[in-house]
């Protein structure tokens, strides 16, 4: 009896270091990345921007499915002074990036209203509660929030339409003008210029 419950216990723990083993990175680790950055603070509504991860000297990751949810822009009235979220489960709008190099992600984002946003990383985000609470001693420096500025699109000036349409009107004018004058020529009782002479000449 004992031994069968000797091999039962032993069973139940090996199952449970396998499910252990085979745990979702992202979800069980702290992913090594350093930074993030945007190719530029004031991106305008509804155009794409690009945004840079970049993993801790001599670190890498493969393309995973992680990837779709480690980088995730949020507004800044929904963040602290630091850029960080006031309430850790929020995510914002997430962010896909894929690997272009070793140690090196990249992806891009839409944002459709003008305001300011920031852009954090979620390794970055756990990494500091984990720090706070004393849970683990995390070593490196991790990413930051970066900071953006939604501008509007711009709508260009008036001037060239108005320009435009004084042509328009100049031409047409001119054009009645000439029409005019080509039928005062013509009215009845009129003489031409050239008969004139010749009858002057008579």
């Amino acid at each position: 009896m004992w031994e069968r419950g000797g091999k039962a216990v032993v069973a139940l723990g090996a199952l449970a270091l396998a499910i252990v083993g085979v745990a979702p990175p992202a979800g069980a680790k702290v992913l090594p990345i350093a930074s993030v950055s945007v190719s530029t603070p004031t991106p305008t509504v509804g155009k794409p921007f690009t945004v840079g991860v970049r993993f801790q000297p001599g670190k890498d990751f493969g393309d995973y499915p992680w990837e779709n949810n480690e980088v995730f822009v949020l507004p800044a009235a929904r963040a602290d002074a630091q850029g960080w979220p006031l309430s850790n489960e929020d995510r914002g709008k997430a962010i896909p990036i894929h690997r272009v190099a070793f140690g090196r992600f990249r992806g891009t984002a839409v944002v459709r209203t003008p305001g300011d946003y920031v852009v954090i990383d979620g390794s970055g985000l756990s990494a500091r509660v984990e720090r706070a609470q004393g849970v683990v001693n995390i070593p490196g420096t991790y990413a930051s929030p970066v900071r953006l500025h939604v501008v509007r699109a711009a709508t260009g000036s008036a001037w060239p339409s108005i320009v435009v349409t004084v042509a328009i009107v100049v031409a047409l004018a001119v054009a009645a003008l000439m029409v005019a004058m080509r039928r005062r020529r013509r009215a009845p009782g009129t003489v031409p210029e050239a008969e004139e002479l010749v009858y002057a000449g008579r």
